[in-house]
Order: C-alpha cells, then sequence, then structure tokens
C-alpha cells in the first residue's frame, strides 16, 4: 500500500510482529498514530513530486539516448566518407600509376 493510501485511511501497517515461536507473522494492526488532513496533504504532494521528478528524468534519459544516436550516426557518415575518400584517392593514384606505366611503354609522357 503505498504511503498516499496510508494517510488516506489514516493508519499505517506494523511491518512484522513476532508471534511466542519466534514465527515471524504480518501483523496488519491500525497504528496509534493517525493522519491529519494536513499530513494528508504533505503526503500527496511529495508523491506528486516525486512522480514528475521521474517523468523529467525519464524525458531527460530518452532525449540523451537520441542525441548519443545522432552523434553515433554523425561519426558512421563521417567515416563512411573518409572510406569513400581513400577508395578514389588510391582509385586515383592507381590510375596514374597506370597511365605512367603505358606512357613509359609508349615513349614517354606526351
Amino acid at each position: 500500500m503505498s504511503l498516499v493510501m496510508l494517510a488516506l485511511h489514516n493508519n499505517t501497517v506494523n511491518p512484522l510482529s513476532t508471534d511466542e515461536n519466534n514465527d515471524t507473522v504480518e501483523a496488519a494492526a491500525i497504528s496509534e498514530h493517525t493522519a491529519t488532513t494536513a499530513e494528508t496533504i504533505v503526503v500527496g504532494v511529495a508523491a506528486a513530486i516525486l512522480l514528475a521528478a521521474k517523468n523529467i528524468a525519464e524525458d531527460m534519459i530518452t532525449s540523451l539516448n537520441m542525441l548519443k544516436t545522432i552523434i553515433d550516426i554523425s561519426e558512421l557518415r563521417r567515416h563512411y566518407q573518409c572510406v569513400l575518400i581513400k577508395r578514389k584517392l588510391s582509385t586515383s593514384i592507381v590510375s596514374l600509376m597506370e597511365y605512367n606505366i603505358s606512357s613509359k611503354r609508349s615513349g614517354g609522357i606526351r
């Protein structure tokens, strides 16, 4: 049972007690303390604040995960562009070497 429900029911639950044989038994006895209206409101407001903080934290985590994904995609794109540039350079170098070899065979560069 949540704190809000406990306050609304104006009781608290004793968690555990022991019987004569030292066996643990659950005791759901009403405590001598009963929640006042102010305590009920305080507990309700505290629960609402905690829930809002949890939702904000979850939204922040989602936003950070999206940002991480965007950064990862940017890094992959950059890496892919580097690979393409290296391929073009190696293709150009091979073409130049082939041109150089063929021109030497034909008697020089014209």
